[in-house]
């Protein structure tokens, strides 16, 4: 009898290719090269879609979509409602999409975390009179995340935590003369030094400008962070924009992972949304230590970031630093409210994670490269950490 031929899956892929809209591409691609039964197709202009185009994709014969984007129109929303076809949104879950409930899961950043990381960044920096957010446009789910995670970790650190919100329409400009007007008046009227985050590096360059215009100083006065590592904005801000670095290729990975799962199964259930950290922070001339004690502390973490997974010892950070252990684990406790081996641990598990969903690799190999000599000391460690063994961290990351 002839071997029947496994059904080769028509998958769609709806996103931009520039910005973050590439990495997540590369990641897509990534996971669509192990599968020899999945059949990409793009669409590369998500505002050129309508709700007949969106209707139409069921009769094309896809088999599941992937988008990053559902379109900003409520007609093209509830097309995307409508459509029973397996999809997976590489975005924060859009409560316009509550509605639908079979076939469909979110795979994204961890917005919060990433707002989270920003403050925290900003502590590592010293004492600031107050701390700001700036979102480019009201309503904006992953805005609203970075702002709130922002938020809650900045309160941790300063009795003054404010928020600038942009246009409520997206047919106002957040560069218009007005709202730049605004801007300024909010920036000027913050107690300086301020520590100013932006929800993408285009509004943080924009922020910078501000200042510029108003004769404050950054980052003396006003210290600035965006988010997405935007080469071409970040290094040629003046002076250079240090941002936040998500994971967009570990979306696409893990997004197009999600929907092979889904074209198998067709759950019913929505699911949790699956969320995937920063993988850190690349540090420019807009933020620089506020005190002989930040600085300190920033040098050790810029060297940890550099090297833990290379075996390192707390030694090795201190010889980095030239100063005693003692006043090392001082600093490092004052700001971080960590020792420097708990810092190391931590780079080092965060690799260690990144590792068991973006690779196949074994156990072994995976403790070899992120700086465990010992594989059962790393497995002690991750049981402890995170309440389950690797393996089935891996099983149950990579399922969903």
């Amino acid at each position: 009898m002839k071997a029947r031929r496994a059904k080769v899956n028509k998958v769609l892929l709806i996103l931009r290719t520039t910005g973050s809209g590439r990495e997540i591409l590369q990641g897509a691609l990534q996971y669509a090269r192990t599968d020899p039964y999945c059949s990409v197709q793009m669409e590369l202009r998500p505002d050129a879609l309508t709700p007949g185009k969106v209707a139409s994709f069921e009769a094309a014969g896809y088999d599941g979509i992937l988008t990053s984007e559902i379109g900003m129109s409520a007609e093209v929303t509830q097309a995307f409602v409508r459509l029973d076809v397996p999809m997976v949104v590489m975005g924060a879950p859009d409560p316009r999409l509550a509605e639908r409930t079979r076939n469909i899961a979110f795979v994204g950043l961890d917005e919060a975390g990433i707002g989270a990381l920003g403050a925290q960044h900003f502590r590592s920096l010293g004492a600031f009179n107050s701390y700001g957010f700036v979102a480019s446009y009201r309503g904006l789910p992953w805005s609203d995340l970075r702002k709130q995670g922002f938020a809650d970790e900045a309160r941790g650190h300063s009795g003054d935590v404010r928020t600038f919100d942009g246009p409520d329409r997206f047919t106002i400009s957040f560069t218009s003369p007005e709202e730049t007007r605004r801007l300024e008046a909010w920036l000027r009227n913050l107690p300086k030094p301020a520590a100013v985050m932006a929800d993408h590096d285009a509004r943080a360059a924009q922020v910078i400008e501000c200042c510029r215009r108003l004769g404050l100083r950054v980052p003396e006065q006003v210290s600035v962070i965006g988010v997405d590592n935007d080469r071409v904005i970040c290094d040629f801000t003046e002076p250079t924009l240090t941002s936040v670095l998500p994971d967009h290729e570990q979306v696409g990975f893990r997004a197009a992972a999600r929907l092979n799962l889904l074209m198998k199964r067709r759950k019913t259930a929505l699911g949790k949304p699956t969320k995937c950290p920063p993988r850190g922070i690349v540090s420019r001339n807009s933020t620089r230590p506020l005190s002989p004690s930040g600085r300190l502390v920033q040098r050790a973490l810029v060297f940890i970031d550099q090297h833990a997974c290379e075996g390192i010892r707390v030694s090795d950070v201190v010889n980095h630093l030239h100063v005693s252990r003692s006043l090392a684990d001082l600093r490092f406790r004052e700001i971080e409210n960590k020792s420097i081996l708990e810092a190391i641990l931590d780079r080092r598990l965060a690799e260690v994670t990144r590792q068991l969903l973006s690779t196949d690799d074994s156990l072994v190999s995976i403790s070899l490269r992120c700086g465990f000599a010992n594989a059962k000391h790393l497995k002690h460690l991750f049981k402890a950490r995170f309440g389950q063994t690797m393996s089935a961290f891996r099983a149950t990351h990579t399922a969903h």
